[in-house]
């Protein structure tokens, strides 16, 4: 090829051994970066296929990656010594030597070497390596007495390991530093050493003095990181979270630094307390109810796995710590001007928490703070049962920022010695930004407050309701009231004309004019009785519906108009949320509506009337009828309702009922459904009242009970703020 490069041919190989000797060691070194790539799971797709193809047909391939894999779980040299074997076969070393490659076959060795080297473990078993994490030789027995666990870790990864004694280690990406200070990423090796039981301290030659003073050790362990055989150190503002496992948390534990000293022992310095970083966790998954209230709600049948119903009633307490609607509930309890006080009212917001502010806080804005921890969970059951609740919460909620052992030192002069318990556990901090503590505290307070006067405003708003349909209820039962008066007043005046009309016909007497007042009159005195008394026994026999049998002195005929019984049931009537039973009497504009007894619908007919009888029933909102044509006096036998609409029940009405009739029971019907409506929604309110009387007993722990009416009193009169303090009211948790 003209001005080109010569090809390197045969010639140029017998000038130029060692550069094709590099060239085949360069391709047997791209060959172990492909075994090792396929081992550490870096060939995907169509390339680790063909690759895996290509090791299934040659067995000198399969031998390769077999040794790779033995290099890379650290095995011992003489493992490697075989897989070197190999190696020198494929590359037919005798071949080399005799062209004059000895050279080339020491360079392979030692490439060899520093590959499985770098590979090798800085620990194995027991042993350690030859410099200790300070770069220094000394060590001391434990460092050979107690096996290591090796962990690789990928030092631009967040890694979490556990190791066989149960301690947990948060490691972070960019945690580990080499000598330079520079952050350290890829494969890192990553042992431990644990002792924490006293066989394995005492065994181990651990020593458990502070320049000979005591300790009172809570485990030992010794961590080291190691890249290519380098010791790195940890990175001060990224450094690792442990969790040791103890059997209780001892108060004033101290972390200290194992120094090694020349006797072959450890002397532990530089102690520092422990703070006991708190773990945040989803808070919407915490209980910030008072202790007892979901329990409670389950004793009571109610579904505390609806989350929307227990917070919904839990959040509508907040309407009591409005000033002004707490001094309205307090003022209609006792009728004494001075419970609106500011005392009494500063009295009523500290007996209990406003569930506003656990609304505040009890949300996505205030993950990761203390607020969001199993600790503050615990703290929260108890400052729920005590009288400076509000303090107490308060001083948690303005202090986020401060570890949670200081702020439970803060609250000892509230709540006393349980916080000083809290306090010696020395829990800690969820590191939190200045900014965002200042969003936070503005959103509690605006949030709390909103909240507060929202329930307010839902509360007063919810009654002004109630009260106004009250009022439209007791119109609407006046008017029924004089409705059915009059309805019931026309029936027995019209019953009792056809009755007297047909009384006189059966004695003999001539009709009698009903029909009003005369226009003239002859005005004499009567001094004898005579037929007129008819009327009285008519009279007694239609208000009784009772059989007349008058006999006449005059002419000696009877009147006889009989009344006889008749009497319906009704399947399943408990099923039903309301039933109505009509009779519709063929001479009368309007109906008869009979009443239950004993599950029995009871009534006397008159044997003047025909009777259609209407029943319409109502069960969950849908209505049911039935309709019986002719009605005869007998005891009728259990007859079930059919569903029907109210389309349906109308048309039913006017098929059996005159049109008078059709249009008093239509709007008897539609009052009694509006009746029913009205009842279930006073059955709600008398519910709601019952509940929040006994919720009340919850939210208001340390302070009054709470009657059946709703309101908070004693059992004899409200608790002043004085007799509070007097009492010195402390309440268990769990305990009501």
């Amino acid at each position: 090829m003209p001005g080109g490069r010569p090809r390197p041919g045969k010639s140029f190989a017998k000038k130029h051994p060692v550069i094709l000797a590099k060239n085949v060691m360069r391709k047997e070194l791209e060959q172990i970066q492909r075994i090792e790539m396929l081992l550490n799971g870096q060939l995907s797709g169509q390339d680790k296929a063909d690759f895996e193809k290509e090791i299934a047909a040659d067995p000198e391939l399969q031998a390769d990656v077999k040794a790779q894999q033995l290099v890379m779980s650290g095995l011992q040299r003489l493992l490697l010594h075989t897989g070197i074997k190999k190696a020198a076969k494929r590359f037919k070393w005798t071949k080399w030597l005799y062209r004059g490659g000895a050279g080339f076959v020491g360079m392979t060795i030692i490439i060899f070497s520093i590959l499985f080297f770098s590979n090798q473990p800085a620990y194995n078993g027991k042993s350690h390596p030859e410099y200790n994490e300070s770069g220094q030789k000394n060590w001391v027995y434990a460092d050979s007495a107690i096996a290591s666990q090796q962990f690789f870790v990928n030092g631009s990864k967040d890694t979490v390991i556990e190791t066989k004694g149960g301690i947990v280690l948060a490691i972070p990406a960019g945690c580990f530093l080499d000598q330079n200070g520079d952050s350290v990423n890829g494969k890192i090796e990553f042992a431990v050493k644990e002792a924490l039981d006293a066989a394995t301290i005492i065994k181990s030659g651990l020593s458990t003095t502070s320049n000979s003073k005591l300790l009172e050790t809570g485990g030992m362990f010794f961590i080291d990181a190691r890249h290519n055989g380098e010791s790195l150190k940890i990175n001060g503002k990224n450094s690792i979270y442990a969790q040791i496992p103890a059997d209780s948390i001892r108060a004033g534990m101290q972390l200290f630094h194992g120094q090694r000293i020349a006797n072959g022992t450890i002397n532990w310095v530089g102690p520092k307390p422990i703070e006991h970083d708190l773990v945040p966790v989803d808070i919407n998954t915490l209980n910030f109810y008072p202790p007892i209230y979901l329990p409670r709600l389950a004793e009571w049948g109610y579904d505390i796995t609806d989350k929307r119903f227990t917070d919904s009633l839990y959040y509508s307490f907040a309407a009591f710590f409005q000033a002004r609607g707490a001094m309205s509930l307090l003022s209609r309890v006792a009728r004494d001007s001075s419970i609106g006080s500011p005392e009494t009212i500063k009295w009523f917001e500290q007996c209990a928490l406003n569930p506003a502010k656990i609304q505040a806080v009890w949300n996505d804005k205030f993950q990761n703070t203390i607020l969001a921890t199993q600790a503050f969970e615990e703290r929260l059951h108890l400052i729920h049962t005590l009288y400076n609740c509000t303090n107490l919460f308060d001083l948690y909620v303005n202090n986020l920022s401060k570890p949670l052992y200081q702020i439970d030192s803060m609250a000892v002069k509230y709540g006393g010695e349980k916080f000083s318990e809290f306090a010696a556990r020395h829990d800690g901090r969820v590191n939190i930004s200045s900014a965002q503590l200042r969003l936070l505290s503005a959103y509690y307070r605006i949030k709390s407050r909103a909240f507060t006067e929202a329930a307010a405003k839902t509360e007063r708003e919810y009654w002004e309701k109630q009260a106004d349909l009250d009022r439209k209820a007791d119109s609407r039962r006046l008017k029924h009231g004089t409705d059915s008066a009059g309805r019931a007043e026309d029936n027995y005046e019209k019953e009792f004309d056809l009755n007297l009309k047909d009384a006189f016909k059966q004695l003999g007497y001539s009709p009698t004019n009903f029909g009003g007042v005369a226009k003239a009159t002859y005005n004499v005195q009567v001094t004898v009785t005579g037929w007129c008394n008819v009327d009285r026994y008519v009279h007694e026999s239609v208000r009784n519906k009772t059989t007349l049998n008058f006999k006449d002195q005059q002419t000696g005929k009877t009147a006889i108009i009989k009344y006889q019984p008749v009497s319906f049931s009704i399947a399943d009537l408990n099923s039903y949320s309301r039933v109505d039973v009509y009779l519709l009497p063929d001479k009368l504009n309007s109906f008869i509506r009979i009443a239950e007894k004993n599950q029995t619908y009871k009534e006397n007919l008159n044997d003047l009337f025909k009777y259609n009888l209407c029943c319409i029933g109502y069960k969950g909102g849908h209505g049911f009828l039935y309709v019986q044509r002719d009605v005869k006096p007998q005891e009728y036998p259990a007859f079930g309702l059919a569903p029907a609409t109210d389309e349906q029940i109308a048309n039913a009405i006017n098929n059996v009922a005159q049109q008078k009739q059709a249009e008093a029971l239509s709007n008897e019907n539609e009052y009694q459904k509006l009746e029913m409506l009205e009842n279930k929604r006073i059955s709600l309110i008398v519910a709601k009242t019952g509940l929040t009387a006994n919720v009340g007993d919850i939210v208001f722990p340390c302070g009054p009970t709470v009657m059946s009416n709703g309101y908070w009193t004693t059992d004899s009169a409200l608790i002043r703020p004085d007799e509070a303090k007097q009492l010195k009211i402390e309440r268990k948790v769990g305990l009501k």
